[in-house]
């Protein structure tokens, strides 16, 4: 949507304060790239879906997934549990649940919506985060 601002104007242009992608792009980079383009219309708080940090047990290999917005989770799991995790990103929780039910990672933080553990697919943590959201009307 960033790249094209220029074809909503007048729109509405929901972000949470959160957002982060894997190339440094975030909320506060673009609040203020886009300055000239948005106007804040709103701010307020609501809750997200759960969210969860699971682990394959079939794997030992010390590899994880999440999203840029969820890293902070991941790296108080590895402090928690005293390891360190090669770690990957995808551009959304869809994404990362649908490469951790693959069986390519160890760990992974993704939303709860449709999850359904197994023999080897295990929930470590369930998190229930809120977030700051900004509204923008495009100019």
């Amino acid at each position: 949507v960033y790249q094209h601002l220029a074809d909503f104007r007048g729109d509405f242009f929901l972000v949470p304060t959160a957002y982060q992608t894997g190339d440094g792009a975030s909320w506060t980079r673009n609040n203020y790239r886009y300055l000239d383009q948005l106007t804040i219309a709103k701010v307020f708080h609501a809750k997200t879906l759960p969210m969860l940090l699971t682990e394959n047990t079939s794997l030992a290999d010390h590899t994880a997934i999440t999203h840029a917005a969820t890293i902070e989770l991941l790296h108080q799991f590895m402090n928690h549990s005293n390891q360190e995790l090669t770690i990957d990103y995808a551009p959304s929780k869809p994404l990362v649940q649908a490469a951790f039910e693959s069986g390519q990672y160890q760990y992974a933080i993704f939303s709860k919506q449709d999850f359904q553990p197994t023999d080897t697919l295990k929930i470590i943590r369930e998190y229930h985060p809120e977030m700051v959201w900004c509204l923008y009307q495009i100019k």
